[in-house]
């Protein structure tokens, strides 16, 4: 079982008290609402595991949960929101692996230089600690290096970034990681990314959009197989969440 969700709602999007906490502007954090809707979406993947598991007669008690991240802030606080809804005993290392073929796209229009190595993660890891209560690992030991890494300005090259590191994961999740059959792995991402996963599979409905924690279900198939999407572009939790938000601040 494959997820692969969009990360919550971003600080430099969200109104001027927002963008006062911004540390790094090419790197903002998650804003309160984004951390609901992660969860939101964690408690969604839980239900789909379920339902999925009951349809094919598994065992929900015996999966477990490998959590791969784009190593932007807001992606790393979105996977750790997600784990919270998630067995912690079930989560593979009890860690976050990043990987930067899940990294935002690149382009010269969003980024004046390759910002990869000056992510707060990778200068201040310990300011990224005080956020996520779980340990981050950069890069994947079984593979030694990151499954394929965006070259800057990146265009159109990220239809072959994503594919290219989709490529290498799966081999690892069908035969290395995913021998007893009981893994499901969660990659957390952008909104570019997620829709490169949905064309790949033949599944973005271009009217429904990619929105925050934007949410699809795929299987992975051997070889040159492409898998299907169960669940695509789902965001019904967004409304959960939102609700949920509003009873904090008292609406």
């Amino acid at each position: 079982m494959l997820f692969v969700v969009r990360h919550g709602e971003r600080g430099d999007y969200a109104g001027p008290e927002e963008q006062k906490k911004i540390q790094l502007p090419f790197d903002p954090h998650l804003t309160d609402l984004g951390k609901i809707q992660a969860r939101k979406a964690g408690d969604k993947i839980i239900k789909l595991v379920q339902d999925h598991c009951k349809e094919s007669d598994s065992q929900v008690d015996q999966l477990q949960y490998l959590i791969i991240s784009s190593p932007f802030r807001r992606c790393i606080q979105t996977a750790f929101h997600i784990s919270q809804a998630l067995p912690k005993e079930k989560i593979w290392g009890n860690k976050i692996y990043l990987n930067d073929f899940l990294s935002e796209h690149l382009d010269g229009l969003y980024f004046e230089k390759n910002v990869l190595p000056d992510l707060q993660v990778r200068t201040d890891l310990e300011e990224v600690k005080k956020h996520v209560e779980m340990e981050i690992q950069d890069g994947f030991p079984e593979i030694g290096d990151h499954f394929s890494t965006p070259i800057y300005p990146e265009g159109a090259t990220i239809h072959k970034r994503v594919p290219a590191g989709y490529t290498k994961l799966k081999p690892l999740y069908l035969k290395e990681l995913n021998k007893d059959k009981n893994l499901v792995v969660i990659l957390v991402s952008h909104g570019y990314v997620v829709e490169v996963f949905l064309e790949m599979h033949e599944a973005l409905d271009r009217k429904k959009g990619v929105e925050y924690t934007s949410l699809a279900f795929y299987t992975v198939e051997d070889g040159d197989k492409k898998g299907k999407a169960l669940v695509a572009q789902c965001h019904e939790q967004l409304e959960e969440a939102e609700a949920e938000y509003k009873k904090l601040l008292g609406y």
